[in-house]
């Protein structure tokens, strides 16, 4: 489920369905973890289901259908998303401790292995201006210290 947040103070349901949701046995018990919009779309990583919902924002402001965006064994884990100026958009998997691409034509990679570096990497963001083709993610090294670490990576676009 997503909430629409009113300048009162107030949430409204914004949308439900299934694809937003947990599935019962979910492995991780999120569904919805994660939200990028583009144009007159959001798009939502649901981490048990490993797939993409793409949400048309209609010209009132209401949810149209969700509907599957991309769906594939790489996006199970994600938490968080970001579009790069191309329109691929960019998963960070922190168990798994990689960043997943899926480019427009729905071609899904993983393209970049933390490893120790960033082991636990759940926020993306992308620079501005001269910027806007670094990739900024961060997250928290739970062994080895309290305080968040963060890693950049140079993107190279997709097809």
């Amino acid at each position: 489920m997503l909430y629409d947040m009113k300048q009162s103070g107030n949430a409204e349901l914004w949308v439900a369905d299934e694809l937003l949701a947990s599935p019962p046995d979910g492995f991780f018990g999120f569904g919805a973890n994660g939200a990028a919009r583009r144009g007159d779309d959001l798009y939502v990583i649901n981490t048990d289901r490993g797939l993409i919902a793409r949400i048309p924002i209609q010209k009132d402001g209401t949810a149209g259908e969700p509907t599957v965006y991309a769906e594939d064994p790489l996006l199970f884990g994600g938490d968080g998303l970001a579009f790069d100026v191309l329109g691929n958009l960019y998963v960070p998997r922190p168990f798994s401790f990689d960043l997943v691409r899926v480019t427009p034509c729905k071609t899904v990679e993983s393209i970049v292995d933390f490893g120790d570096t960033l082991p636990f990497g759940t926020n993306i963001e992308f620079g501005v201006g001269r910027d806007s083709k670094t990739v900024f993610v961060w997250g928290r090294k739970f062994a080895d210290s309290p305080f968040a670490s963060r890693s950049k990576a140079e993107t190279r676009g997709g097809s």
